[in-house]
């Protein structure tokens, strides 16, 4: 099986836009909890993990700590996701690869979906809390918060039409190799039934028989 370069870049641009796409959801939680923890003491980090990096490392350094410890887990998870819809053989139901990667897209699709609902719950919870201690303009975070979520969403869409014009680009070259393997095959027939015609020698030739006694 050849490579086809189109697809496989198309499938590249998905995987990174798909690590994008868990970003964005990741940075309303990054900005609130550095701005409720920055600005007063009374405010605990719930989650351990990114408690951990804060209490050992900073603020700053630590929320940058949990972000990239995620990515330890989504990268992989991610990249295993594309790598199938390349060659979806373990959803492939009747050698319909079609079928197959939408599948594997509505699958992939929907894990992110649920990162970032899981996120965007708990930005939207941190904002609550820092809207009620009004540490800071409640303006400005709904700003933040509708913008990401609405990059979140304009990205996912983004990510969905990108591997959707990858399978067509493949099914196009596939669509132009069966074209192009038939129009030999015929050449072929039309050749080698030629080539017969030309071997047939006639028995007798009317020019050169004489006549019957």
């Amino acid at each position: 099986m050849m490579l086809n370069r189109p697809f496989f870049k198309k499938v590249m641009i998905g995987y990174l836009m798909s690590i994008g796409i868990y970003s964005i959801a990741y940075i309303p939680v990054i900005i609130f909890t550095f701005i409720g923890l920055s600005q007063t003491p009374y405010l605990v980090e719930t989650n351990p993990t990114l408690n951990a990096f804060i209490q050992t490392r900073g603020l700053s350094v630590g929320l940058l700590f949990g972000y990239l410890s995620s990515l330890l887990i989504v990268v992989p998870v991610l990249g295993a996701a594309h790598l199938i819809y390349i060659r979806p053989v373990v959803f492939s139901i009747h050698r319909d690869l079609k079928f197959a990667r939408r599948i594997v897209t509505s699958l992939t699709g929907l894990l992110l979906l649920f990162w970032g609902w899981t996120f965007f719950i708990d930005a939207y919870n941190d904002l609550q809390i820092l809207s009620e201690v009004a540490v800071w303009n409640e303006a400005a975070l709904w700003t933040i918060f509708l913008l990401c979520l609405g990059l979140f969403l304009a990205g996912l869409a983004l990510w969905g039409a990108v591997l959707m014009t990858a399978t067509y680009v493949l099914s196009r070259d596939d669509a132009k190799i069966r074209v192009e393997s038939s129009t030999d095959r015929v050449l072929g027939d039309d050749k080698a039934r030629a080539e017969q015609a030309d071997s047939n020698i006639p028995l007798d030739k009317r020019g050169e028989t004489g006549p019957l006694v």
